[in-house]
């Protein structure tokens, strides 16, 4: 049963969540009315967005939807005998000393982030030719790579036991109170 959804208040610039007896910022916004490059989001968009966040905080949402396909992904994965290898070199390398099992946990993490990469330049390579993938036709083949890169990651965030879900609406939100283009950058 999840918990009841906090209420939603506003200051005049914010919106605001009380969540465990505390009042919390969670969003500052901009009239609807705002010129056009204010980066903050308008009023109705930024209500939107609080109740997104406020599903998640009632454990339900964005999180936990990423976070049962994570374990999905996950578990395909160790089935498919992805993680024997890793999980063995790790407790080998424990067994000789913490520093070395810590090293090679850092080192398995690495390649899988590598490989993340190569299918974000896969992506690329589909983007550049145009062409539908060849494993499921119905997708482009960046759509496909960018799957798979995404695929990649819920593995690893799995594996390592990282909050990737709540991570990604803690770096939402956090943009959303960005100056316009990250203060002047070119790209």
């Amino acid at each position: 049963m999840s918990k009841p959804l906090p209420a939603i208040q506003n200051d005049g610039e914010n919106l605001l969540i009380e969540h465990e007896g505390k009042t919390h910022a969670l969003l500052p916004y901009c009239a609807d009315d705002a010129a056009p490059n204010d980066p903050r989001p308008t009023l109705a968009l930024a209500r939107r967005y609080a109740e997104l966040i406020h599903a998640d905080i009632a454990g339900t949402g964005f999180v936990l939807a990423f976070d049962r396909l994570a374990n999905e992904v996950h578990e395909n994965a160790q089935t498919k005998g992805w993680w024997a290898q890793r999980i063995l070199l790790n407790r080998l390398a424990r067994l000789h000393s913490p520093e070395l099992g810590d090293f090679a946990e850092n080192l398995n993490a690495s390649s899988m982030i590598a490989l993340e990469h190569s299918e974000l330049s896969e992506a690329l390579e589909g983007l550049r030719a145009g062409s539908a993938d060849d494993k499921i036709p119905e997708f482009t083949s960046e759509e496909a790579e960018t799957a798979d890169a995404i695929i990649r990651m819920m593995d690893r965030a799995k594996g390592r036991g990282l909050r990737v879900g709540e991570a990604i609406l803690a770096k939402v939100a956090f943009n959303r109170s960005r100056s316009f283009r990250h203060g002047g950058k070119n790209f």
